[in-house]
């Protein structure tokens, strides 16, 4: 196993108006309930830091000021900082089995959606996709994708037709055909949760 996926049910017209809005009463609500996160990414990226990068909480006021240019010393710390966004405006949903995953894992899981007609997303765009609102260009993770609701409604209708068995994953060992299986539900209730958001999209981070 390798990296995970951390997805977030988020209202994204409220998000993307949230960047670049200025507003200090955001960014003083995101630090204060972010508090640990924000302590723990700077603990986390101190050398980084040290030798340039934005700190975790400079980073959100710079993402809600629009401040950030097209920065690229550090600019891995401006997917962080969205992400304490939708933390703050939406909702984490869980992902006991993506939040380790792997390549083979996730080849497993776009087969066996294929195989059974689901074609609005595939696992990239949970990955790699692109994120909701621009952000400096960066060659480390965390990846970020999103689904964006219209193709949610579609995804999550697909899936409410799905009853995946062990069997109905192609190829691989038991136990990650198994995984594919658990996965695939996951992502599944995934969907539906964003649907169920008034304006819900999916933004998920990949690290």
């Amino acid at each position: 196993m390798g990296s995970g996926i951390t997805p977030y049910a988020v209202p994204l017209a409220r998000l993307r108006a949230s960047c670049g809005s200025k507003k200090q009463a955001l960014i003083a609500a995101v630090r204060r309930e972010c508090e640990g996160l924000i302590f723990d990414l700077d603990e986390s990226f101190r050398n980084e830091i040290a030798y340039g990068a934005p700190d975790a909480g400079t980073a959100v006021a710079q993402l809600v000021d629009g401040a950030f240019g097209a920065k690229r010393s550090g600019a891995f710390m401006y997917a962080y900082a969205l992400e304490l966004l939708c933390a703050h405006l939406g909702t984490k949903l869980d992902a006991p089995v993506l939040q380790r995953t792997s390549t083979a894992l996730l080849k497993l899981v776009d087969g066996a959606l294929r195989a059974q007609g689901v074609d609005a997303f595939t696992t990239r765009d949970l990955t790699s996709g692109h994120p909701p609102v621009k952000l400096p260009p960066r060659a480390a993770l965390p990846g970020v994708g999103t689904i964006e609701p219209a193709v949610v409604a579609l995804a999550s209708r697909q899936m409410a037709k799905l009853e995946i068995s062990e069997s109905d994953v192609p190829h691989g060992e038991r136990a990650m055909r198994e995984a594919a299986r658990g996965a695939i539900v996951e992502i599944g209730e995934w969907m539906e949760t964003a649907r169920a958001t008034r304006g819900g999209g999916l933004v998920c981070f990949y690290y």
